[in-house]
């Protein structure tokens, strides 16, 4: 099952005062991320996910941990979904990493 919403090989940054994130989808099923604290500590954690619907996706840790992102739509450059229960936005934009 594809999930149309999801830009594979895009950097989709969260959109946050307080939160740092940045994630990158990729077609083999990896998830390169950086998360953490806005002027703070931030991990560059490598994740895997699977998709559940859709609009759906469940971003899986190594141990064992399962974020849940639920209505993802994509409105031009921003990417919205609802991430364990929270909403959040993400700017999507190009980036050479491949």
């Amino acid at each position: 099952m594809a999930i149309a919403a999801i830009p594979f090989d895009r950097a989709l940054d969260l959109v946050s005062d307080t939160d740092a994130g940045t994630y990158r989808f990729r077609s083999d099923g990896s998830v390169v991320a950086t998360i953490g604290t806005k002027n703070g500590p931030v991990a560059a954690p490598v994740f895997s996910y699977r998709v559940v619907s859709p609009h759906s996706l469940e971003i899986v840790g190594s141990d064992g941990h399962v974020d849940r992102w639920t209505g993802i739509r994509v409105e031009g450059h921003l990417l919205h979904a609802e991430c364990n229960g929270r909403a959040r936005t993400f700017t999507i934009r190009k980036t050479t990493v491949s």
